[in-house]
């Protein structure tokens, strides 16, 4: 008669009291796994992304810093050195359209400073209809 109630009970006992898992559970523990992989990846994705912002923006400032640097080096040099204000010039001619903004800038600095009429170029001199005269 007990082994009949135990026959009877050990299934229920067993499920109320063992140690083997439900049919849910393996995949609430998948489900859970999933999810909190996932986070994690997300998080590791963001701190990433944050570090290289600020790699990048440190990155520019010194760029920007150097560049001046170099630029105010060049300027040293150029108003020092008369070869290398020369070298440089020819280099910059070669582009075209450094070229051709330099031919418009000669051209309105010549237009600008043309003598006008009766304007005096020298103490005695003066331009009178095209004409250089002598007071």
């Amino acid at each position: 008669m007990i082994g009949l109630i135990g026959g009877i009970t050990a299934p229920w006992f067993s499920e109320l009291f063992g140690i083997t898992a439900k049919q849910e559970d393996p995949v609430a523990i998948a489900n859970t796994f999933i999810v909190f992989t996932t986070m994690f990846f997300v998080g590791i994705t963001a701190l990433l992304v944050i570090i290289s912002y600020f790699f990048t923006h440190q990155f520019i400032i010194s760029k920007e810093l150097k560049e001046a640097e170099l630029v105010n080096g060049l300027k040293e040099k150029l108003q020092s050195e008369e070869g290398i204000a020369t070298e440089l010039a020819k280099a910059a001619l070669l582009n075209p359209k450094i070229s051709e903004e330099i031919k418009k800038l000669i051209t309105e600095v010549a237009v600008d400073s043309k003598p006008k009429e009766n304007q005096r170029i020298k103490k005695d001199l003066y331009i009178d209809k095209g004409e250089i005269k002598n007071d």
